[in-house]
């Protein structure tokens, strides 16, 4: 009886495989259909949902983009006309969101407004992967817009978050100029829970910009770090992207001597950033010996205590040239 019942089961898959087509062909005269189509995606059969998927795309490039759109923002917000409302990671309106965009990119065209407010109000609804519904549509956000989708993107997994800052970083025109971005990006406080900021997040999100070395140029990223530097509190992420600054763009030293001057003007010693500061110090030798020999004596000697190769080569430096080394630091180096 059990293989009686698994045959009868397969045969109904197959024959509503086979129906499939038809039933899209129908939502063509029709785009309210496509709500049953994606209410029913989750739970249909494997060769089913294969059969969508390939035929879906070509159906929505004919359809209205305004009757498209609301049919899935309707399905998205889980309406009495399409409820259940769809998981968070269903692949079905993701397609629908990306083929959509797909097809505004080709004209030269943008989404319906709809659309892009539409699924930007439910992101935070959506769970922590409701961000993942927002990156087809980032090349059509505004700037305000952009800001405010940051702290869902950075819920994604790693790959996904990389593909979303990439989709910003390359839209003509960028919604957020790419100095804009990373300030923004350094501006988020890392948080715990649910919806906060994973700390690990933020570095990815700022390393995969980085790496982006055609659209995050050494002008960009410093302009960027001269604004980041002002900020008070400093942010977290400060002395982190100065160093990797440094060590992708070492034609970058200058500017960044002057943001590490900049941090020292501030005060840098009394905040937890002063680790990082000594080392990006020590790693800019011999450039940086006007920012050792600037230091609070107190601090100038807890930093050599850390980097006495750093003290070696400052005590050198002001044997050989004794009158250009304030007499504060001549003291700690014991000269």
């Amino acid at each position: 009886e059990e293989e009686e019942e698994e045959e009868e089961e397969a045969e109904e898959e197959e024959e509503a495989a086979r129906r499939l087509p038809l039933y899209l062909a129908l939502c063509n005269r029709s785009p309210s259909m496509l709500a049953a189509l994606l209410a029913g995606f989750d739970g249909a059969s494997a060769a089913a949902q294969a059969t969508v998927q390939e035929l879906l795309p070509g159906l929505l490039l004919h359809l209205p983009m305004e009757a498209v759109t609301e049919v899935l923002l309707a399905q998205l917000r889980g309406e009495p006309d399409a409820s259940p409302p769809l998981a968070a990671a269903s692949p079905l309106p993701l397609l629908a969101l990306h083929v959509l965009a797909d097809r505004a990119t080709a004209v030269g065209g943008t989404v319906p407004a709809a659309l892009t407010a539409g699924v930007l109000g439910l992101v935070s609804r959506l769970g922590p992967h409701g961000g993942a519904y927002a990156v087809p549509l980032l090349p059509f956000l505004d700037e305000s817009q952009s800001v405010a989708v940051l702290p869902a993107l950075l819920r994604l997994d790693k790959g996904d978050l990389t593909e979303a800052l990439a989709a910003l970083a390359h839209a003509e025109p960028p919604p957020l100029a790419p100095r804009a971005l990373l300030l923004q990006l350094h501006l988020l406080k890392p948080e715990d829970g649910e919806r906060g900021v994973p700390l690990k997040a933020l570095i990815d999100a700022v390393q995969a910009c980085i790496n982006e070395r055609e659209v995050f140029t050494r002008a960009e990223l410093t302009a960027a770090l001269e604004e980041v530097v002002q900020l008070d509190p400093l942010p977290l992420l400060t002395m982190r992207t100065i160093i990797q600054t440094m060590v992708n763009w070492p034609d970058a030293a200058t500017a960044v001597m002057g943001l590490l001057r900049t941090l020292l003007e501030r005060e840098v010693w009394a905040t937890k950033l002063w680790g990082g500061y000594v080392r990006c110090c020590s790693m800019a030798m011999p450039l940086s010996r006007e920012l050792f020999y600037a230091m609070p004596p107190a601090q100038l000697e807890a930093a050599l205590a850390s980097h006495p190769d750093v003290k070696q080569k400052l005590v050198a430096h002001a044997r050989a040239e004794r009158g250009a080394v304030p007499t504060a630091a001549l003291g700690v180096l014991g000269l």
